[in-house]
């Protein structure tokens, strides 16, 4: 996922980028912003706000910059959870237990059946998910070198097109 912070998101709140599941209780992920850094959460049953921490962090160490684009990869591998931003190891943490098989809507932006909660002010492009957890390497071609952005973006199969920035406002 390739995001932009858009105004300063420094109130304390959290505000929603990314979210896996039917509710606030179901989180499988879950990524949010709170005070300009990424918070990850995965939750199980019995622990519905996804603290599933054993050790290490579920927030970034970086601190996100308003108006500069960057590669955001969220990894499993067994029980660990890495947070990789712009292709570089950011924070990881260690899940409790095995994560839930959560159904429901994958969701960008504000979670409609949660209300208490804003989105992130956040411009993003090129969400990609994958059915293996991606090694080092290719976490970090997908980051770099800086995308371009396309003018046009291509609709149907009658190529006729729409003018876009390519970026989705949420």
């Amino acid at each position: 996922l390739w995001m932009r912070v858009d105004s300063n998101a420094m109130d304390g709140q959290y505000r929603q980028i990314f979210h896996k599941g039917p509710s606030n209780s179901t989180r499988g992920p879950g990524l949010w912003l709170h005070n300009n850094k990424i918070f990850t959460a995965v939750s199980r049953p019995e622990d519905p706000l996804g603290n599933l921490v054993t050790n290490g962090t579920n927030y970034s160490t970086r601190t996100l910059a308003i108006g500069e684009w960057v590669h955001v990869a969220v990894r499993k591998e067994s029980s660990r959870i890495t947070l990789f931003l712009d292709g570089i190891k950011d924070s990881s943490f260690d899940l409790l237990g095995p994560p839930p098989v959560i159904n429901g809507p994958i969701v960008l932006g504000r979670h409609p059946a949660i209300t208490s909660y804003q989105a992130a002010p956040m411009s993003v492009t090129r969400l990609t998910i994958w059915d293996r957890a991606l090694d080092t390497t290719e976490i970090r071609k997908l980051s770099g070198p800086m995308f371009t952005m396309p003018k046009t973006i291509y609709v149907a199969s009658d190529a006729s097109s729409v003018e876009t920035n390519a970026a989705a406002q949420l």
